[in-house]
Parts: C-alpha cells; sequence; structure tokens
C-alpha cells in the first residue's frame, strides 16, 4: 500500500500534536522552587546585607567551616567573639523542603556542631549562610558544602 502526500501530511501534523501535548503535560507536573519565597523585601533590605557580608570580610580572624564527616558541619567564630547571636542556614539548591535552620549556640571554645541528619545527609551541593551578630554589628558569611 502506497501513502500519498495527504495521508504523509496528515501524519506528520497528528505526531506534532501528540508531541505537543505531552511536553505540556510533562511541564505540568514538573515542580519549581523559588530560591526565596519573599524575595522582594529581602531586595529592599539589601544595603544592610551587603554591609553584613562586608563585616565579615573585613575580619581578621573570619569564621572556619570543617566538615565532620558525613555527620555534622563545625563552625569556628572569632575568639574576641563573646555575644554571638544568630543561625545557620543550610540551604540545599536543589530541594526546598531539605533547607535547614539552626541557632547558634557556641561552645567555650567558640565553635559549633551543626548536626546533620537524615534530611540533610543527602550528597551534593549545599550552601552555609552564617548569620550573626556580635555586639550589635551584623555579620554575614557564605560558603559551598559539597557533601
Amino acid at each position: 500500500m502506497k501513502l500519498n502526500w495527504g495521508t504523509g501530511i496528515a501524519i506528520f501534523y497528528s505526531l506534532f500534536v501528540l508531541a505537543m501535548i505531552s511536553a505540556v503535560v510533562k511541564s505540568c507536573h514538573n515542580e519549581t522552587h523559588l530560591v526565596q519565597e519573599n524575595y522582594y523585601a529581602k531586595d529592599l533590605a539589601y544595603e544592610g546585607f551587603r554591609m553584613a557580608r562586608a563585616n565579615a570580610r573585613a575580619l581578621s580572624d573570619p569564621i572556619m567551616v570543617d566538615q565532620m564527616g558525613r555527620e555534622a558541619l563545625q563552625v569556628q567564630f572569632p575568639k574576641n567573639m563573646q555575644n554571638v547571636k544568630g543561625e545557620v542556614h543550610l540551604f540545599r539548591p536543589a530541594n526546598k523542603y531539605q533547607d535547614k535552620i539552626v541557632p547558634i549556640v557556641l561552645d567555650d571554645g567558640n565553635q559549633m556542631r551543626v548536626p546533620l541528619d537524615e534530611g540533610t545527609r543527602s550528597s551534593g551541593k549545599w550552601v552555609l549562610k552564617v548569620t550573626w551578630e556580635n555586639d550589635a554589628v551584623p555579620y554575614y558569611h557564605e560558603e559551598i558544602v559539597v557533601l
């Protein structure tokens, strides 16, 4: 059986329509995550963020982050900071549901241990965001951690 040109065009358009419909259905089931939920408010407060980041870069003794296997991260704060208040945010770019925020609680050596539970132990790229204040001076440090 030989197909004429009209039948060939009809088959081509039918396959094209099926491909477009499957692309639309697949794109509707794709889950997207915003990097920040309230990005507009954070954009308005950017000057404070910029100053906090500049304060952290100007430290003579910057904070150090060490990976303790797949069990925990250790954050070492400068020895001269005694009144540290803030939080450590483990940010997962691939999945916002795995993010973890821990308040800063320092031991006697100005160190903090951030335990990695089952949700934060998954392999891949993580961004460690440390936001803290010492004597009413804001600081911000960001570091990429690969588990």
